[in-house]
């Protein structure tokens, strides 16, 4: 009689229809993610790069039409590594989580952030930390929904053009001394303040001539200094709102 062949245990083969993964505990799990991610440490992830969206940009002007950034974006947020890994539901959550606290996203400007957080809720749910951009044009109520829905979101950084503060009446960022009465309006409508898990800002200047009103050495550092005034505004706002 021929010999049995060696019966193979599968995971998902629990009488009490638990995968095994999903039974080690929650430490050894999280070990596990940090092993498979640790060479991934501090990579920040691209949406679109500037030479793309020039390209694009050009693009459409060359055939008289008008070009919408956001075709630049990917439809969908590329796949974390170990997804392929079917192992079971939880292991899916879990491997897309730790994979963004080691992950920067870098993402051009906010409206293709809205867009790309539309697509794919797994974004929403789980980015740690952002790199985008703010230049202006739009209320900016709109343009940072989708950044107050991230409720993982620990820290962001905004490169921001001197036009985008035009929600203060009667006041050129370039040229006039803003206070806390100015940072609060802008606050109120950007609602960064608001997130729970926020613990840092960062903000610099974009670096163009084109879209920015600060035109003289004066104007800019007029600008450049509200702007790092309007960093620590938020950002001690957000440690008092931490503290209580």
């Amino acid at each position: 009689m021929a010999d049995e062949a060696p019966h193979e245990e599968h995971p998902e083969a629990d009488p009490e229809g638990t995968p095994f993964f999903d039974k080690l505990p929650r430490e050894i799990r999280d070990e596990i993610y940090r092993l498979a991610y640790v060479e991934e440490s501090g990579r920040v992830v691209r949406i679109i790069s500037r030479k793309d969206w020039v390209e694009g940009a050009r693009e459409g002007r060359r055939y008289g039409g008008y070009y919408d950034n956001r075709r630049g974006t990917s439809k969908t947020f590329p796949d974390p590594p170990l997804l392929a890994m079917h192992v079971s539901r939880q292991f899916e959550a879990e491997a897309v989580q730790q994979w963004f606290r080691h992950q920067t996203v870098d993402c051009l400007n906010l409206t293709m952030w809205n867009d790309l957080c539309k697509r794919d809720p797994r974004i929403t749910d789980n980015v740690i930390s952002l790199r985008c951009s703010w230049r202006g044009g739009i209320s900016c109520a709109p343009l940072f929904a989708s950044i107050r829905a991230c409720k993982s979101m620990r820290e962001l950084q905004l490169k921001i053009s001197d036009s985008a503060f035009d929600a203060i009446d009667g006041f050129l960022a370039c040229q006039d001394d803003y206070g806390s009465r100015e940072f609060c309006k802008l606050e109120a409508q950007m609602g960064l303040c608001s997130m729970k898990a926020l613990q840092k800002v960062a903000f610099s200047p974009v670096k163009t001539r084109h879209i920015t009103l600060a035109q003289t050495p004066e104007e800019k550092r007029k600008w450049e200094s509200n702007l790092l005034e309007f960093e620590d505004y938020i950002n001690r706002r957000i440690q008092q709102n931490r503290a209580v």
